[in-house]
């Protein structure tokens, strides 16, 4: 049978075959182990970064969790604080009648003494001195007598132990209301970039509202009917912020929206304001208060002024350095503010005016409290302060102002908001510095008055300007109107009443004399670019020179007084109800 195997099968073949089938099973089971263990090694890493991406998880939830704990326990520090101060005089008067017991008790336990002693003399059946002793007695009573009458006539400051019912409901903790400030902290925590040494970054819900004036429409520069924060143009109007309820809810992110329509340059009512806020704990509800905001010089705080209450309340900005002097703000139609230029003084005896260009957005925490965060934006071309700028149709113009290398400018530029980009536009016919500026129409914006003295503290002098000139958005040309001003001015506040007609208010007016002074003023100018002409109004009930612009709301100006040794700047309210039209 071998023999016969043998001349079927050639043997060395197949042993040579079968040698090369198992080598190539060899090599390609290698290959497999080769690759199982290299998928072996890569799961390994992978479960590694797994294992550390939980543990800086744990650690990063640890750290906010830390947070939170350090801010229940200030809380706690500052509220058990406040309640010792306020119970602090109770204790002291409960403590001032306790040692006047003590020591009455003490006169008392002596007197009752000298009495038992006295009783034991006369309990003796032979008394010494006995007319002594009676007289004593007598004495005794008298000293009685005079402690009865004390006891009855003495008064103790009266304590009335209500510390509960008086001070709880100040002090206690609301815990419904440390829930929603905890969970929105949290938040705030959990966001990007956000840590209590830095600030906030708003770059996750910021492609929400690029846009937001093409997605919603926003209309040309123009009051509401009520407080949604008037018109988007800076030196026309700015918004008043109100503040909205923040509530626990499941739904999608969504847009704040004004209570209020804002009218189109037609009349009739275009699209409200609105604001993203990328926050599920957040939703849309009607407003807490009224307020309008401004930053203050030289410190980092942004002042808040409620309208209803006639309150000021500083607010600390996320912020390291103290805002510029002589910086002026624009207000966005979403309620950013645009903080730019002003003057550096941070290197002693070497001032210099600045480019630095900020946007501040408030981000409301919980019912109560707002989170003002600032975001760096492009610098501006040229460094400048004491100019005025305005908000337009998706830019920010700025006009003038003043540098110690071109001194007074006539020097513009506009900015685009959504771009992040300035443009140099064409110079003023005049340069001027502290001038009011306000855009009529979509194309057309007028700058009124200001100043060409060299001083960024003062106007005084014969170089303050009663003239006005109108700017074309679309050709980027300036026009010197003949029209003047009553009188030579700057630091005006200017609003937009109609398509023909802006408001002008208050400012600096030099005197028609040979004098170089100036004075605050309390008139009230209209000027109609159609006819055109300049017509006086009623006066405003003080003196104002403001920094900002007007805020508006239900016919009312509000404006700002500015004065930099006070928190709490005056407000002058105007009412344009019957000028409006």
């Amino acid at each position: 049978a071998e023999v016969a195997e043998d001349r079927i099968l050639n043997v060395p073949d197949v042993k040579s075959d079968v040698n090369s089938l198992l080598v190539q099973l060899e090599s390609n089971t290698s290959q497999m182990l080769a690759k199982k263990t290299e998928a072996m090694q890569v799961n390994r890493q992978k479960l590694q970064r797994i294992e550390t991406d939980r543990k800086g998880f744990i650690a990063e939830q640890q750290r906010k969790i830390n947070e939170l704990h350090n801010y229940l326990d200030e809380k706690l520090r500052c509220i058990v604080a406040e309640y010792n101060k306020a119970v602090e005089p109770d204790v002291i008067k409960v403590k001032n009648n306790l040692d006047r017991c003590e020591e009455k008790a003490q006169e008392h336990k002596i007197f009752i003494s000298e009495i038992q002693n006295m009783r034991q003399t006369f309990d003796k059946r032979a008394i010494p001195n006995f007319i002594d002793n009676v007289r004593k007695s007598a004495n005794m009573l008298n000293y009685y007598n005079h402690l009865k009458t004390v006891n009855s006539t003495e008064t103790h400051t009266m304590v009335y132990p209500t510390h509960k019912e008086d001070y709880h409901p100040v002090f206690d903790l609301d815990i419904n209301k440390e829930v929603e400030i905890l969970a929105n902290k949290f938040r705030i925590l959990s966001t990007p970039g956000v840590t209590s040494q830095q600030s906030y970054k708003r770059e996750d819900y910021e492609e929400e509202y690029g846009n937001e004036e093409k997605k919603h429409g926003f209309p040309q520069a123009q009051p509401t009917q009520h407080n949604v924060g008037a018109t988007p143009t800076q030196n026309a109007g700015a918004p008043l912020n109100q503040e909205k309820e923040a509530l626990r809810t499941e739904e999608r992110p969504q847009l704040f929206k004004s209570a209020d329509p804002v009218f189109g340059p037609d009349g009739g009512q275009g699209e409200a304001n609105f604001q993203t806020m990328d926050n599920k704990l957040v939703s849309v509800m009607s407003p807490i208060r009224k307020k309008l905001r401004i930053v203050r010089w030289l410190s980092t705080k942004i002042g808040e002024y409620d309208i209803e209450n006639d309150f000021w309340n500083s607010v600390n900005a996320q912020i390291k350095k103290p805002f510029l002097p002589f910086s002026r703000t624009v207000y966005l139609p979403n309620q950013d503010m645009i903080v730019m230029g002003g003057l550096n003084d941070e290197i002693p005896n070497k001032p210099t005016f600045s480019s630095l260009v900020l946007k501040i957005t408030e981000v409301p925490v919980n019912v109560y409290d707002s989170l003002y965060v600032t975001k760096q934006m492009n610098n501006m071309i040229i460094k400048r302060g004491c100019f005025t700028g305005l908000y337009q149709y998706g830019f920010v113009f700025a006009f003038g102002g003043l540098n110690y290398t071109h001194k007074v400018l006539r020097y513009c530029e506009k900015y685009d908001v959504e771009n992040d980009q300035w443009e140099e536009i064409a110079p003023m016919v005049e340069p001027r510095k502290n001038a009011s500026s306000c855009a009529l129409t979509s194309d057309t914006i007028y700058v009124f008055g200001g100043s060409s003295c060299q001083s960024e503290v003062s106007d005084k002098g014969s170089n303050a300007s009663d003239s006005i000139e109108q700017y074309c958005i679309s050709t980027d040309t300036w026009t010197l109107l003949k029209i003047r001003l009553d009188s030579k001015i700057s630091f005006q506040v200017s609003f937009k009443l109609s398509e023909t007609r802006i408001i002008l208010l208050g400012g600096s007016i030099k005197q028609n004399s040979k004098k170089s002074d100036t004075y605050k003023s309390n008139q009230v100018l209209v000027f109609d670019a159609m006819e055109p002409s300049i017509k006086k109004c009623n006066n405003l009930a003080k003196d104002v020179l403001s920094l900002y612009p007007p805020f508006y709301d239900d016919g009312n100006l509000y404006l700002v007084d500015e004065d930099e040794s006070s928190e709490n700047p005056l407000v002058v309210r105007y009412n344009i109800s019957n000028l409006i039209r």
